[in-house]
């Protein structure tokens, strides 16, 4: 888990399954077709959560950069990679955050799961703050010869590198954009060289580690941590990247390094996204999980919340919106107290957590981990800051030796947390499970409202006592009937349209002390 300060990591809840009972993909928008539950099929490429690759392979150009000077973060060695399959666009589509004109060349990403999904993604360069590492990915679900949905795209750096790549909140479009197959020479290119990332060449080696440039993007990326690359030796001589090789001396410019490159990668499809360091390209990646069929890590099988007190109630009648058609009593289902005070520390940031203080766990995957993570809810006399409770909680992901501090999204549950890495720390958590006394609970599946699509607009809220609090917001598109089926505590729940209103049925009897899906 060590990232450097303004690297973001965003965990979300372990186990995410459709309303329908279908597998999906961790991350999304606000609105998001995924709700937790029982381990689904989820599939993964590496990184937890990760469930998208672009195919892709080095052409045979000849490689640039192979001879002259360079000095620290410049690049070496420079191949051209290509995407194996594009479509360009022959009209315009709109966008979640821009257009994409007609001409635009998308790449073939694919989506791992059961569904064997396909999207042709919008790689343009894309740095801008409010959405960087966000791309436009569209499908022709009906084989028309347009494309008529449209699919968020998350990638550190464009589907290329090994990291989080993740497809997801699909969305009808509110234009069809037709599409013909791209020419070679139209299909997405991108750099791969070797970056001087580490060191001033004088008093430390010069590292070089495997780098990315996306077209139309000045940026260099580093896949995973530039420790990982080859050092060039001081006083000058030779190194290997392999397989390459690099003769170096003193260069002509202050802390230039001269160099000369001898071999090249050899042409060839990558079988999987570029990986840091030095590893191999040419491996295959390592088989996908079915954590339906694999047994999940005992921490990501227990349930954060179970059904207590109130049985399930399938409320009769019309319902308007912002009201339940479905509440059931709960309590945390993993829970304990600190054996040691906990200190978290940051920028202006000082506060303890005493020993003996009540904890509850979720279990949690992230971009390169997954575990149990703690989190302590305190009681103030009134809210604090933007918190429209007098509850709050801090929730915990560590590692082996420290943990991170964030704010949870609601004292008693949080679906997903987003951090920086380093921006507050603590020491190690140890953790004595038990029970514990906390508020009485209340989950409830609220009416929000249908879309002009017809689907249901669904929210998941949490009561412990100060009015229902948003867990997660979700759209749930209908079946053919128009009806929208809703699972849980292995019954079934149908909602239909009743005007503006909605009318709910139990069309499978609820379960007393089955999952409770959020």
């Amino acid at each position: 888990m060590a990232r450097t300060l303004g690297r973001r990591s965003s965990w979300a809840i372990a186990g995410l399954v459709s309303l329908t009972g279908a597998g999906g993909a961790v991350a999304g928008t606000y609105y998001q077709p995924l709700i937790y539950g029982a381990p689904p099929i989820v599939y993964t490429y590496g990184a937890a959560g990760e469930n998208a690759r672009m195919p892709m392979s080095l052409t045979d150009t000849a490689p640039t950069a192979v001879e002259g000077e360079v000095s620290k973060d410049g690049v070496i060695a420079q191949h051209l990679l290509r995407v194996d399959q594009a479509r360009v666009l022959t009209s315009l589509v709109q966008g979640r955050f821009r257009e994409i004109p007609a001409g635009t060349a998308l790449a073939r990403v694919e989506v791992a799961g059961s569904a064997n999904l396909v999207v042709w993604c919008d790689l343009r360069a894309n740095t801008k703050w409010n959405s960087r590492g966000a791309f436009e990915c569209l499908t022709d679900t009906k084989g028309a010869g347009a494309f008529d949905q449209g699919w968020a795209g998350v990638s550190d750096y464009y589907f290329a590198a090994a990291g989080f790549n993740v497809v997801s909140s699909p969305r009808t479009l509110t234009s069809k954009g037709t599409w013909r197959e791209a020419k070679p020479e139209e299909h997405p290119t991108l750099l791969l060289g070797y970056k001087w990332c580490d060191g001033d060449g004088a008093a430390k080696p010069a590292r070089f580690a495997r780098a990315l440039q996306a077209s139309g993007d000045k940026r260099w990326f580093v896949p995973g941590a530039c420790a990982s690359g080859a050092t060039a030796p001081l006083g000058g001589g030779s190194f290997d990247l392999p397989p390459l090789k690099v003769a170096t001396s003193a260069g002509a410019a202050p802390g230039a390094l001269h160099y000369k490159v001898e071999g090249r990668l050899p042409p060839a499809p990558l079988l999987q996204p570029v990986l840091s360091g030095l590893a191999d390209l040419s491996a295959p990646p390592a088989p996908k999980i079915d954590r339906a069929v694999a047994p999940p890590a005992a921490e990501l099988s227990l349930k954060p919340l179970v059904p207590a007190g109130a049985p399930p109630v399938v409320v009769a009648g019309d319902i308007a919106k912002g009201q339940p058609f479905f509440t059931v009593g709960v309590r945390h289902g993993v829970t304990g107290v600190l054996k040691q005070e906990v200190r978290g520390k940051g920028w202006f940031f000082d506060k303890a957590l005493p020993v003996g203080q009540p904890v509850y766990g979720v279990p949690m995957a992230g971009a390169s981990a997954t575990g149990l993570v703690w989190c302590a809810p305190r009681q103030d006399d009134k809210p604090k800051g933007k918190s429209p409770t007098r509850w709050a909680a801090a929730c915990l992901p560590q590692n082996a030796t420290q943990a991170n501090w964030v704010e949870a999204q609601t004292a008693m549950m949080s679906v997903n947390l987003s951090w920086f890495y380093g921006s507050r720390t603590t020491n190690a958590l140890d953790v004595e499970r038990g029970p514990i006394d906390l508020p009485p609970m209340t989950l409830s599946y609220v009416f929000a409202g249908w879309s002009e699509q017809g689907s249901l607009m669904l929210e998941v809220r949490l009561d412990w006592g100060e009015g229902p609090q948003l867990l997660r917001a979700l759209r749930v598109a209908p079946g053919a009937d128009g009806v929208v089926t809703v699972k849980t505590m292995d019954g079934v729940i149908a909602v239909k349209r009743s005007g503006d209103a909605a009318q709910a049925q139990a069309l499978k009897p609820l379960l007393a002390q089955a999952d409770v899906v959020y």
